[in-house]
């Protein structure tokens, strides 16, 4: 493999410099490149900067780190596959100590030593093996603090390691909470939480139906799931709101108010399925339903989003209905 100092010869000539012009450029004497160009030295942290500016390099590059990195990365994969994990943390291990900055070696160290833990017999070593990899995890994290996959890995040691409050509270704060607490939890609040996972995905999923394809067939069919799914009250109604709202427009598009307004008077009635203590009112009021009230929301929450919600031109043709004008006043009773 290529040294430093036949590196740094390689990039002075290709750059068309002596040794002298070199060590003027950056600050030293003609004696202490030549030192470094025999292997007898090497320059301190200041050179190097200034010599990798002048070659038109990385740093990396000019320590020979990319090199070196392929090295390991060929070295690991034999590890991995002649002496399966044991010999791939091994091998992770060194790496990381010769290139800490780099992400993936430190974090197959990391994984390795949670995995280990899983096989061994010993509860001494599979402590050590848990506390090691906890610190890694968390010393990555200082360095690279938007690295999710190593924070979400780190909720699973600490899970091993029996600190499941800690698990959840740093599962909560990150983007795929909802995958990461289903590994997390048990009992009563695992299956809870994957209602509510289920739930989420099918509220996309029917939000889609009412307003991508727009069509008959597809609003009956996201009625269909909301009727039958075992949906939490308030997301329901919300929803289907949203089922009802947009037949209408459907409606008014072909020209049939009647079965319009029919399908508006809907909305009051899955309105009335909500007590009082079902939902907190910021969860079940759409802005479109304030707008058709008329009136501002009574709650900060959707103030600002029923202020920029317009009725639907289609809507508008029913505005002198008298039981388009009923549907109004009952509306502004509910909010």
């Amino acid at each position: 493999m290529e040294s430093f100092a036949e590196r740094l010869k390689k990039y002075r000539i290709l750059e068309g410099l002596t040794q002298e012009e070199l060590a003027e450029k950056i600050g030293v004497s003609s004696q202490a490149v030549s030192k470094w160009e025999t292997g007898k030295s090497l320059p301190d942290l200041t050179s190097i900067v200034p010599l990798a500016n002048i070659f038109h390099v990385t740093t990396d590059e000019l320590l020979g780190n990319v090199h070196r990195r392929e090295d390991w990365e060929e070295k690991w994969q034999t590890a991995l596959r002649t002496g399966g994990e044991a010999a791939a943390l091994e091998t992770a291990t060194e790496a990381a100590k010769e290139l800490p900055r780099d992400w993936q070696f430190r974090y197959r160290e990391a994984c390795g030593e949670y995995i280990a833990a899983q096989s061994v017999r010993d509860e001494n070593d599979k402590i050590r093996l848990l506390n090691s990899s906890e610190a890694h995890f968390r010393s990555m994290l200082r360095d690279w603090p938007e690295s999710e996959t190593a924070a979400s890995m780190l909720t699973h040691v600490l899970v091993a390691l029996g600190r499941r409050q800690e698990a959840e509270a740093l599962a909560k704060s990150l983007p795929s909470r909802e995958k990461l607490m289903l590994s997390i939890l048990q009992g009563e609040a695992l299956e809870k939480q994957k209602l509510r996972v289920l739930s989420l995905s099918a509220m996309e999923f029917v939000t889609n139906l009412c307003y991508l394809p727009r069509s008959f067939a597809a609003l009956d069919f996201a009625e269909k799931i909301l009727r039958e799914a075992p949906w939490e009250k308030g997301d329901r109604v919300n929803l289907l709101a949203d089922v009802f709202w947009n037949r209408a427009v459907l409606y008014c598009d072909t020209g049939d108010y009647d079965l319009a307004m029919a399908a508006l008077n809907e909305i009051p009635e899955v309105l009335r399925e909500l007590d009082k203590d079902d939902a907190p009112r910021e969860a079940t009021e759409p802005p479109f339903l304030t707008r058709l009230a008329e009136e501002r929301s009574a709650s900060e929450h959707w103030r600002a989003a029923a202020d920029s919600v317009e009725l639907p031109k289609q809507l508008k043709a029913l505005r002198e209905r008298e039981d388009y004008k009923a549907l109004v006043r009952e509306m502004r009773m509910h909010f």
